[in-house]
């Protein structure tokens, strides 16, 4: 399969409205990790839970929730429906203001048994398994960013910290909880007649769809 690259141009006010919403939540991120690097040797994690400390983890994942919805709408409003069944991904220039898609020639014959199934799910749902997929994000950012701070170490001290196994058990338990609110959603949603059937699934956090792809000749009927 042949991938190739298809320029769109933005907006200059667009490009400018994602690119400071990802400086926001890069700075935020930035601090956070400079702040948790400050007391990686800790010997307790009395830091990580202080107010101040939550608070700008709120902030981060507040900021990172902004970006990403924002990426939704710039894909949205750039990238026509046929085309975005064929961009395998994208990126957005902030100097040049232009969007690049890769795009895999030869997709649509490939996948021509297969075709999408759109459900609308309840906002409150949506807002749910958005809110649990940043938090998830977030922490994984955090531990990521420490682990890389010190992949070079000649010893582990760092990573075996407590400050650094709180992290980890937090990544863990927000990670549970977001594949535990995915499962009870497609449950909520998907009929077990049709899960059977569907290849994948994801959701659109702002529009609410929860778009399944399933055979071609399925027949779907709305409960």
């Amino acid at each position: 399969m042949k991938i190739t690259e298809k320029i769109i141009k933005v907006s200059t006010e667009d490009t400018n409205n994602v690119q400071t919403l990802d400086l926001r939540q890069q700075a935020l991120e930035n601090t956070i990790v400079s702040f948790v690097e400050m007391h990686a040797l800790d010997e307790t994690p009395a830091v990580q839970e202080s107010p101040m400390m939550q608070r700008y983890e709120e902030r981060y994942e507040d900021a990172l929730m902004a970006f990403d919805s924002a990426k939704s709408a710039i894909a949205d409003k750039y990238i026509d429906e046929e085309m975005q069944k064929i961009c395998s991904k994208w990126s957005l220039e902030y100097n040049t203001c232009e969007l690049k898609c890769e795009v895999s020639e030869g997709f649509k014959n490939d996948d021509a048994a297969i075709k999408d199934v759109i459900i609308t799910v309840s906002e409150e749902d949506a807002k749910k398994i958005h809110k649990l997929d940043i938090k998830q994000q977030a922490l994984q950012n955090i531990v990521a960013s420490f682990a890389e701070m010190h992949a070079l170490d000649s010893t582990y001290a760092a990573q075996e910290s407590t400050m650094m196994q709180r992290y980890e058990e937090r990544y863990a338990e927000a990670l549970t909880a977001f594949d535990t609110a995915k499962s009870e959603l497609a449950d909520k949603y998907i009929s077990k007649e049709m899960q059977e059937v569907v290849a994948k699934w994801s959701l659109e956090y702002d529009s609410c769809e929860l778009k399944c792809k399933v055979p071609a000749d399925y027949e779907y009927k709305a409960e």
